[in-house]
């Protein structure tokens, strides 16, 4: 049996080859083999952590990354090191709800990684909880996102 890790791998590729994982892929959250940066660097039953990093065109003029990048960042990686791997159909769902807290300045330039660490809260028939901190390279906390993933139930069908 694959591990939540390789799961996790497994998903991100599907995603850097298809439709349903263009929103990361143009965010630059792309496995190396795909000409990105993505670390994927633990995935348990409860918690996930992923570090990517930053291009320059989701920095500030100031050179610092923007908020609302990374909260995007953060509701990818959520979803596809998170939400998915923890859901036993493997479902991504849209996310209904994001709520973002900066803690200080996000002192992260272009070049530089931000390292997401998601917690699953709460997982139910249609709608996840998960929590996401978001730190620089060196550790230190630099904001808080919470995010309400769902619905999970979505069945596409084509019309024939």
């Amino acid at each position: 049996m694959a591990s939540r890790k390789d799961l996790t791998r497994m998903i991100w590729r599907y995603a850097n080859t298809s439709p349903d994982g263009w929103f990361g892929y143009h965010l630059g959250l792309r496995l190396a083999e795909f000409g990105g940066t993505l670390d994927i660097r633990r995935v348990d039953a409860l918690e996930s952590e992923v570090a990517t990093t930053i291009p320059k065109w989701m920095c500030n003029p100031d050179g610092r990354v923007c908020l609302a990048a990374a909260v995007a960042l953060a509701d990818e990686v959520s979803t596809f090191a998170g939400v998915v791997p923890w859901d036993k159909r493997c479902r991504p769902g849209a996310s209904v709800q994001l709520s973002a807290q900066a803690y200080r300045p996000l002192d992260v330039a272009a070049g530089e990684q931000l390292v997401f660490g998601t917690k699953k809260v709460k997982m139910g028939a249609n709608l996840a909880y998960v929590d996401v901190n978001i730190f620089n390279a060196s550790g230190t906390r630099l904001a808080f996102v919470k995010v309400l993933p769902g619905p999970r139930c979505l069945q596409l069908e084509r019309e024939h």
